[in-house]
């Protein structure tokens, strides 16, 4: 087997689950972009990880999202994965990776990626130049087209919620199966006598819009969501 991610740089939920495939299968080979061996999880101490070249560009590590126009050519770089199963962890670049004819490809979907399928939302988020914002506007309606094309090559979707498993569904017409992503549940417990009480567990960036369950919160006059 071998597992293919998007980069290895910051450790959140998708990271998790590559990090349990990687526990699973501790033989597999790991394919990725950038690797920031500083902040990996401990699931991948020891394993090897092949990245492209892009993993030695100064500066793609601390502004990895900068690069996103570039992360295709990187993945197809690398030579053609030979593998029984090649199992693609993706919200991103990750399925562009070439295969060899044989393998079986799996994609474990976090969402189709948001800067192609959901282009103005996102890019306001990060560029805040409105030039910069239309140059990467026309070059993301062509690479919209070609992720499409990645996506009809892969053997089976899963899907990490039924909310992804639409978007598939209405992005690559393609159909899925949703598997829930590995939560460590016994790191919570249920407060039995308590306040209405609200959360929102999320990176703070601007394209999952916590702004929008803040202003909800306020117009609903109940407390505001506290954010981790």
């Amino acid at each position: 087997m071998a597992i293919v991610h998007d980069y290895l740089i910051q450790m959140g939920g998708a990271e998790r689950v590559v990090g349990v495939m990687a526990e699973a299968f501790p033989n597999a080979r790991i394919f990725t972009s950038i690797t920031d061996t500083s902040r990996l999880l401990p699931e991948f101490s020891g394993r090897r990880i092949t990245n492209t070249w892009l993993n030695a560009v100064p500066g793609a590590r601390k502004h990895f999202k900068k690069f996103f126009m570039v992360y295709p050519t990187a993945f197809r770089s690398l030579k053609p994965i030979d593998a029984d199963v090649t199992w693609i962890s993706s919200s991103g670049y990750s399925k562009w990776v070439r295969l060899d004819r044989q393998t079986t490809s799996i994609c474990y979907c976090h969402t189709p990626p948001r800067f192609f399928w959901e282009p103005d939302d996102y890019l306001s988020h990060e560029i805040s130049s409105a030039f910069l914002r239309a140059v990467a506007r026309r070059a993301v309606s062509r690479l919209q087209r070609l992720d499409y094309s990645c996506a009809q090559k892969i053997d089976f979707f899963i899907a990490n919620s039924r909310c992804v498993q639409a978007r598939i569904k209405q992005y690559y017409h393609r159909e899925s199966e949703v598997i829930y992503p590995p939560v460590d549940v016994k790191r919570f417990s249920v407060q039995q006598e308590a306040d209405d009480y609200y959360v929102v567990i999320s990176r703070l960036v601007g394209y999952k819009r916590i702004d929008l369950a803040v202003g909800a919160f306020n117009r609903l006059k109940k407390k505001a969501p506290d954010c981790g």
